[in-house]
């Protein structure tokens, strides 16, 4: 049992102990990022005060908050009455709104209709306002991968994220080393730890690149994409075992479509698209151990527009042995003959798209 303890306010809500006597010792805190010492926020401070309670121990219990005597009278408004609750809420959705809309993840009609936008993409893949409002305003259909690995590393989850001395200098020396598309690619890259232009050979164990550039240089019998090591006779690879085992998982995905009601197409209104994948191989994790974590494979479903370089419609699944989707897109407001391309897109595997 303590007769006393002193605590830090950063374990305010981490220590669960309360006491017949809580001292406050004044209500701000020296902020290092901007030089300057900022006061507790409201919900801090009101838990600090509620642990000033001891039920069926304590018939009287005290709180002392020592602070500035200019902020005598706030300080026992916000612990005595739930007025500044009230007015805290009512700023508080006010703020979140404004920043909302200037971040574009919303948009405000009327001061009244709302509508999300960049937001519903945020609150989809679970990162800040504030980071989808810096890809929402940076990404074009011209960015370059460069740019692309720029923007990415900007985003404001990685605020947080500690720089250990003389990392500074080699990160800064590594950024002067999407639209949908890149993005794509890019998880592909991510997954695998390799580039673009890398040979596809590099996904298989143990191939380096000297070792790559040998087999698609080998005359009369080059290789050049997994699918061909798939085809290989069992007498040829029987020495394969590795590579075995990871052309076992390489998918192998047949796609057929037929546009539903396709002699009622209409301007304007929606077309659907019904979507057949059969995957011809056992269904298992990726095989990409350079990734820090297991991870299954997903599949996006698009169709673009190539002419005019335009996404008409896009939609993520995974793949078991066969997946049957729909895939809705709008149809062109005037008469028009269009040529519009389905693709399949793996987020993790190379040379199966």
């Amino acid at each position: 049992m303590y007769s006393s303890l002193f605590m830090s306010s950063a374990l305010c809500w981490g220590v669960p102990l309360s006491a017949q006597l809580v001292v406050v010792m004044g209500t701000q805190y020296y902020d290092g990022r901007g030089n300057a010492h900022t006061d507790y926020h409201v919900t801090d401070l009101l838990q600090m005060t509620g642990d000033a309670s001891r039920p069926l121990l304590d018939n009287s219990r005290k709180c002392v908050i020592l602070c500035h005597a200019p902020r005598d009278s706030l300080e026992i408004q916000i612990t005595t009455t739930q007025r500044h609750l009230s007015d805290h809420l009512s700023e508080l959705v006010e703020s979140t709104l404004n920043d909302l809309e200037a971040s574009k993840c919303i948009t405000i009609e009327d001061d009244m209709d709302l509508s999300p936008s960049l937001g519903k993409i945020a609150s989809y893949i679970y990162i800040s306002y504030t980071t989808i409002e810096h890809f929402g305003s940076s990404l074009t259909s011209k960015t370059k991968m460069k740019v692309l690995l720029e923007i990415l590393a900007s985003a404001s989850e990685h605020a947080n994220l500690l720089i250990r001395n003389g990392e500074e200098e080699v990160l800064r020396r590594l950024i002067n080393h999407q639209r949908l598309l890149r993005a794509m690619e890019m998880s592909q890259m991510v997954t695998l730890e390799m580039w673009e232009q890398d040979s596809m050979l590099l996904q298989l164990p143990h191939f380096t690149k000297e070792l790559a550039k040998r087999y698609q240089e080998r005359p009369g019998k080059n290789i050049q994409t997994i699918f061909y090591l798939v085809e290989m006779r069992d007498d040829e690879r029987h020495a394969l075992l590795d590579i075995a085992k990871f052309y076992n998982r390489f998918p192998n995905i047949d796609l057929s479509y037929e546009v539903i009601d396709s002699d009622n197409v209409r301007t304007g209104e929606n077309v659907t698209l019904q979507i057949t994948l059969d995957n011809e191989t056992q269904v298992e994790p990726v095989d990409a151990p350079r990734y820090p974590k297991a991870k299954d494979e997903g599949w996006w479903l698009v169709i673009g527009e190539t002419i005019s370089n335009q996404l008409v419609a896009i939609k993520r699944v995974s793949i078991q042995r066969k997946a049957n989707v729909k895939l809705e897109l709008a149809a062109p407001t005037e008469a028009a003959e269009k040529t519009y391309t389905l693709y399949s897109m793996c987020d993790s595997y190379l040379g199966c798209d």
